[in-house]
């Protein structure tokens, strides 16, 4: 297999805070929903859209579709934020399309803050995680990283799943 394609996009040096024509990215602000468009890197796939999961229609969310089974895979799926250090919390919701391929596969998401792991969880169908608080103090770099629970017998046989992110916010 071939690792997942990166997008991302050059900052190039910059001096103080970056603004939205030193990145070319829509500035991230506490309290706001995060967008597909405020997002520094991530691998290819992402779509950001309005989606059904348990229970929930039309939610406005970032999803890709998830087929990598354990974290070392090279189709983990991510997202990278760059915050400047100017946040202290993080929120999120992590689901399973309801038009995932699969309802046997457990999506696990991880958070990594500075190549740090500070939280982990897995996900099965029909139920959202509400990853809150997430510390966030000296915290520049952020990844979303999303994959599917190898312990899953026939992890990689049962097809993937959409993971979908959602109410992304930052305190």
């Amino acid at each position: 297999m071939t690792p997942a394609a990166v997008s991302s996009v050059d900052t190039g040096p910059t001096s103080g805070s970056p603004s939205e024509s030193e990145t070319g990215l829509p500035p991230i602000s506490a309290d706001d929903r995060i967008s597909l468009s405020q997002v520094f890197a991530k691998t290819d796939g992402w779509q950001e859209n309005k989606y059904n999961f348990a229970g929930k229609v039309g939610v406005q969310g970032m999803a890709s579709l998830v087929q990598g089974c354990g974290s070392d895979s090279s189709q983990v799926q991510w997202i990278e934020l760059r915050l400047q250090n100017k946040f202290t919390e993080l929120d999120f919701d992590v689901s399973q399309s309801d038009s995932s391929k699969s309802s046997d596969q457990r999506l696990t998401a991880e958070v990594v803050a500075n190549g740090q792991q500070v939280d982990i969880d897995t996900v099965p169908f029909n139920k959202i995680k509400a990853f809150t608080r997430i510390n966030l103090r000296d915290v520049n770099a952020l990844k979303i990283r999303l994959f599917l629970d190898d312990k899953v017998e026939g992890c990689s046989y049962k097809g993937g799943v959409e993971a979908v992110l959602s109410n992304v916010v930052v305190r």
